[in-house]
């Protein structure tokens, strides 16, 4: 594609800070990596950097070229005279970090740019179904956001007055809750009710009722605090799962329920029930096979469509995450990311 957006002068001046002051590779590290860099040269001096640093070995224009030999990638770049040529052009690193996220931001362009371009072709192939394209292109579109989203570190004196605003709401709270309630008292006594940003995790057996428990749960922020919230179901379809909901509000056996033999006076708590959780703010996803990047994407949609305060996904495991190593590992990348 041609006009690719870039920041070619910013990328020299990026790398040659690196080679000329012994701190500016860790200005930076944090915010790019080798292929946001759109000039070839500057991407494989940053590579050469990064090998260095990370053998925790000095960094300056001798070893770059040297490192970029031993890569086989000293000619693309000039020889060592264009090694040197970056490096004495940049006076300081006082401004790299700005100019990284120049260059991160250029990256980010140039892979939307790509992605629609790509997306076009792929839906005008008929060749792919147009919502494996769409959803393709959402699930693209969120990671690229993410990217664009950096937390840097911060002294303590910058949280301080959030964590006082929480503190005096939960004093002016005219209950023991500060978070979202379960509806089972005890528990909220112990955990002051679920709070933002928490991985909350119920364990247990097969067929212990951890999926019973977080249905009631849910069902009494929807129905009797009024939270929004929403489930994936990964087992369960969403009839099924309503069927649980319609049980527990109704009190009724679930076998029942299933087969409906319902005695007389049954029917008229299970309307009652059926009413009460069609009013409430419950929103269900049973999407079988949902890797991790597409619930994030559905979950984000929750939340700023509907207003959802609180996720329940059932189950963990079932969650597919593309990544290579042990059940173990993918399920603890998964929770990373759910933590995310």
């Amino acid at each position: 594609m041609k006009n690719m957006p870039s920041a070619v002068d910013l990328e020299k001046a990026v790398v040659g800070a690196i080679m000329s002051e012994s701190t500016a590779f860790t200005k930076v590290e944090s915010i790019l990596t080798e292929e946001m860099f759109y000039s070839p040269q500057c991407r494989a001096i940053f590579k050469a950097t990064k090998n260095l640093h990370d053998k925790e070995e000095s960094i300056d224009m001798l070893t770059v070229a040297n490192e970029l030999e031993k890569l086989g990638l000293l000619d693309s770049v000039g020889g060592r005279s264009g090694v040197v040529e970056v490096a004495i052009s940049v006076n300081s690193s006082l401004h790299i970090e700005t100019h990284a996220y120049i260059i991160k931001d250029k990256y980010i362009a140039r892979e939307a740019m790509l992605l629609f371009s790509n997306s076009a072709d792929k839906a005008s192939s008929n060749v792919e179904d147009v919502r494996d394209v769409i959803s393709d292109v959402e699930r693209h579109l969120n990671k690229l956001s993410d990217m664009g989203i950096t937390n840097d570190y911060i002294h303590v004196s910058k949280s301080l007055e959030e964590a006082y605003e929480e503190i005096n709401k939960a004093a002016s709270s005219t209950g023991d809750i500060s978070g979202i309630p379960t509806g089972f008292e005890d528990l909220d006594r112990m955990t002051s009710g679920w709070q933002s940003s928490d991985l909350v995790i119920l364990a247990g057996r097969p067929a212990m009722g951890k999926t019973a428990l977080a249905i009631c749960m849910g069902l009494n922020m929807a129905t009797n605090y009024d939270i929004p919230f929403g489930i994936f179901s990964l087992e369960m379809s969403s009839t099924q799962l309503t069927k649980r909901m319609i049980s527990i509000a109704s009190s009724i056996n679930g076998e029942t329920i299933k087969n409906g033999k319902l005695a007389d006076y049954q029917w008229e708590s299970l309307d009652q029930a059926i009413s009460k959780v069609s009013n409430a703010p419950i929103f269900i996803d049973d999407t079988a096979f949902l890797d991790i990047q597409d619930l994030k994407a559905k979950a984000r949609k929750m939340v700023e469509k509907d207003g959802v305060k609180i996720i329940i996904i059932d189950y963990l495991q079932l969650v597919g995450a593309k990544t290579m190593g042990s059940r173990q590992e993918q399920v603890a990348y998964v929770s990373r990311q759910l933590k995310g």
